[in-house]
């Protein structure tokens, strides 16, 4: 079920997850660093749908749509940028919300990710 680099991904979201909550604090729209902040997550959230299966994989298939509605991308490799997304929300409030709801999708998936790990451990006993 998991691979070598589930662990390291797993920490790199919860890098991501920590930069989005610092800047929630002070958040005053979507800059090119919370931009770039997604583009970084679900980069990351890809590998880990890859790499991984139930719940897990769930989790960081229905935060990779999510994350691309808001740039409103059918995926990365999409040209649109988060500019349409800025443009079609101007109310500060609602995209704070909408970040704010990625960043506890994010920490479900590291939380989940922590559980399995920890129960890999147990099933190698």
């Amino acid at each position: 079920m998991f691979t070598a680099r589930i662990p390291e991904i797993n920490q790199k979201l919860s890098e991501i997850a920590s930069s989005i909550s610092e800047r929630l604090d002070t958040f005053d729209g979507f800059t090119t660093t919370i931009e770039k902040l997604l583009v970084e997550a679900e980069i990351n959230l890809k590998s880990m749908s890859r790499k991984s299966s139930g719940p897990l994989k769930k989790y960081s298939d229905f935060l990779i749509a999510d994350i691309n509605k808001i740039g409103k991308r059918r995926s990365f490799f999409d040209k649109v940028t988060f500019n349409v997304f800025r443009k079609s929300i101007n109310d500060k409030n609602s995209q704070k919300k909408i970040l704010k709801n990625i960043h506890i999708s994010l920490h479900k998936v590291v939380s989940q990710c922590n559980e399995n790990i920890e129960d890999s451990k147990w099933d190698l006993k």
